[in-house]
């Protein structure tokens, strides 16, 4: 009778399914994963021209608003501020650039204008494609205002702005106001790829 210790059974085994391929660890497999990427040119805001009321006739214990459209004409509500039509009066421009033919969704916030006495006017803003008598609300910088398709790669937008006399309850002098001013805040837009 042959005795068999069983670590040489073991290498037995070993030795037989090596030599027949298979083998008594686990195999490693392995795939490829392709790359791509599509590049776009990027989405590009540019100002051209600001808002500017130009001279704006007041009474600060009166009611009423005067809107600058984006196609550079006045709307008024009541008689106690109206456009002097002096000065410089201009909608903004705003250039968009970016990948001929795809859709870009337009936001846009508020601004606020002070003078050196650091009162401030709120002033809403509208913005539309185009130089049309009257644009949509901004609503604030991330709230789609408009969806424009950038034909050509590009498209100019235009804005107007509001001034209203119940926004300047604590304003007590007239002067010069800005965005510009301490405690004034430009329009900021904001043009993303949908």
């Amino acid at each position: 009778m042959y005795k068999v210790s069983l670590k040489s059974l073991a290498l037995g085994v070993a030795a037989a399914l090596a030599f027949v391929g298979i083998t008594t660890g686990a195999q490693a497999q392995s795939d490829t994963v392709e790359v791509s990427a599509t590049l776009r040119q990027a989405v590009t805001v540019t100002t051209q021209t600001d808002v500017s009321f130009g001279d704006v006739d007041v009474n600060l214990s009166g009611s009423g608003s005067l809107t600058l459209n984006p196609d550079g004409s006045f709307s008024t509500s009541g008689s106690d501020i109206t456009s002097a039509g002096t000065g410089s009066i201009t909608a903004g421009q705003i250039d968009i650039t970016g990948a001929n033919g795809v859709s870009i969704d337009v936001s846009c916030s508020a601004a606020t204008v002070a003078n050196a006495s650091a009162e401030t006017i709120a002033v809403p803003t509208n913005i539309a494609n185009g130089t049309a008598s009257s644009g949509t609300a901004c609503g604030g910088v991330g709230a789609t205002a408009i969806t424009v398709s950038l034909t050509g790669g590009a498209t100019s937008l235009h804005m107007g702005a509001t001034l209203a006399l119940a926004n300047m309850g604590s304003v007590t002098t007239t002067g010069a106001f800005s965005s510009t001013n301490s405690g004034g805040a430009a329009s900021t837009v904001q043009a993303v790829y949908q």
